[in-house]
């Protein structure tokens, strides 16, 4: 059995009933819910139904996204003070530093994007060409 649904608080903003609703059909579709047994459990048509589905799919990837950008600046921050500490250390000849300083460098490089993503085939025993889905296997860390 699916979750209950959000009840309607009375005195509710024209915003407020959308963002319950939206949370509701949310919920439903998580359910197996088709968008028109949606709408019609909501009260709306399945057209209303779906857009408020994506209305509140697009707010959660909104969400998800900003929640990323803060935990990359956390990141970012602190990457930045240990290259601040390694970078005199590297340039005065310690070769250790240096290579955890190459690494750090690495690191913040693919936080911020600038490197795109390692592409490599997979092939099926001999080499052949394997046909199915694919999918993105993030790259190895040189740790």
């Amino acid at each position: 059995m699916g979750e209950a649904l959000t009840p309607m608080p009375p005195n509710n903003s024209a915003d407020q009933v959308a963002e319950i609703r939206r949370l509701n059909a949310w919920n439903l579709r998580a359910q197996g819910k088709s968008y028109r047994e949606i709408g019609a459990e909501l009260g709306v048509s399945h057209v209303t139904a779906w857009k408020d589905v994506e209305a509140f799919h697009e707010a959660e990837a909104n969400s998800i996204r900003e929640e990323a950008k803060h935990h990359i600046a956390m990141a970012l921050q602190r990457n930045d003070r240990v290259i601040a500490v390694l970078q005199p250390l590297a340039e005065s000849g310690d070769l250790e530093a240096a290579d955890r300083l190459d690494k750090f460098e690495k690191r913040r490089a693919a936080l911020i994007g600038m490197d795109a993503p390692d592409r490599k085939e997979i092939t099926g025993k001999d080499g052949e060409r394997l046909n199915g889905p694919v999918i993105y296997v993030p790259a190895e860390s040189d740790d």
